[in-house]
């Protein structure tokens, strides 16, 4: 159960699928505006540690 001001984990997990897309697509500027935004949504998150490692996993990958 979701508490009052938290972000529902498949939310989240949507925009990383769509920072992931813009990564693909070399679009740097709203690549970087969504993952600050990502990381804002991590905080209120509700809890989901497979979620969590999805976006380590991403950022790892990303920052080779």
């Amino acid at each position: 159960m979701r508490s009052l001001g938290t972000i529902s984990s498949p939310h989240v997990g949507m925009k990383i699928n769509e920072w992931n897309r813009h990564i693909q697509k070399f679009n740097v500027t709203d690549a970087e505006m969504l993952k600050a935004e990502i990381e804002r949504d991590i905080d209120i998150m509700e809890e989901d540690q497979d979620l969590l490692i999805y976006y380590q996993s991403l950022h790892f990958v990303i920052s080779l």
